[in-house]
């Protein structure tokens, strides 16, 4: 276990805690790092990773302006992203010479990170990071154990989620009749259809959409049971259910086949 500890601290901010990452920094300020712990011979800070803009292919400038003393600035805070630092100590056999002489941290400074994991920004990662990023969350309350395998799962889960939803077309195969409806295929979503009422049936979304904000495209077929397209019209009601109605009623009694797509929907 390391004799130090580095304690993250930023004007404006909370004080920070030993040994515990940061994200709720901001860009253009400086960032103050303090060994805890010693005093020690001798201190060294580097950056490992300073934090890079993707979108921009940039990466931070940052730097410790006195990387031998106990208590350093990295500036500037330059690029939104996570940076990560490490301090090597003398503790009586020279910087660094052990395990127990070397630690690492992380921190995030930029645009304040989403909660929910359908939106942007999300925190990526620093190359070289493993288990720093130890910020409480809602699985570990008392500090993430798992280091960078917990933004990145959540991410993962949440660019799958959001495939599922809206980039496949989510739609159903559908035939109508006095009886009631009947799915014959469903793609990425599951709808229910209850009992076709003589006017209009109402389908059910399951999982619900994010939000109201998408689209239904009914898409009549010629079939042998129930003769040429119908005719239809849709009325959204939440992110969860929508109605289809036939324009004339005439056509209910006779039956129908269609299929019901849903497109959009996560904006």
């Amino acid at each position: 276990m390391p004799l130090v500890k580095i304690k993250i601290d930023q004007t404006g901010k909370p004080a920070g805690l030993p040994g515990v990452a940061r994200e709720d920094l901001d860009l253009g300020t400086d960032v103050v790092l303090s060994a805890v712990g010693g005093p020690f011979r001798a201190y060294r800070w580097s950056i490992v990773n300073g934090a890079i803009d993707y979108s921009i292919n940039t990466l931070s400038s940052a730097a410790p302006v006195s990387p031998t003393n106990s208590v350093t600035t990295v500036t500037p805070i330059d690029v939104s992203g996570t940076y990560l630092v490490q301090l090597e100590i003398d503790s009586g056999r020279g910087l660094g010479a052990t395990a127990d002489d070397v630690t690492r941290i992380t921190f995030y400074a930029g645009v304040p990170l989403a909660t929910n994991i359908d939106e942007l920004p999300q925190r990526i990662p620093a190359p070289e990071e493993t288990n720093e990023h130890n910020v409480p969350n809602a699985i570990y309350p008392t500090g993430n154990i798992i280091g960078w395998a917990y933004t990145i799962g959540r991410y993962l889960y949440g660019v799958v989620r959001r495939l599922y939803r809206v980039g496949g077309r989510a739609g159903i195969r559908v035939s109508t009749a006095s009886a009631g409806p009947t799915v014959t295929a469903v793609r990425n979503f599951y709808m229910l259809l209850p009992t076709f009422d003589g006017t209009k049936y109402t389908c059910t979304i399951d999982p619900a959409m994010p939000n109201a904000f998408y689209g239904v495209q009914v898409t009549p077929h010629v079939s042998a049971d129930y003769g040429v397209p119908k005719k239809y019209a849709v009325k959204v009601l939440s992110a969860s259910q929508f109605e289809i109605y036939f324009y004339d009623n005439a056509d209910a009694a006779t039956g129908a086949d269609f299929t019901a797509t849903v497109v959009g929907g996560d904006d």
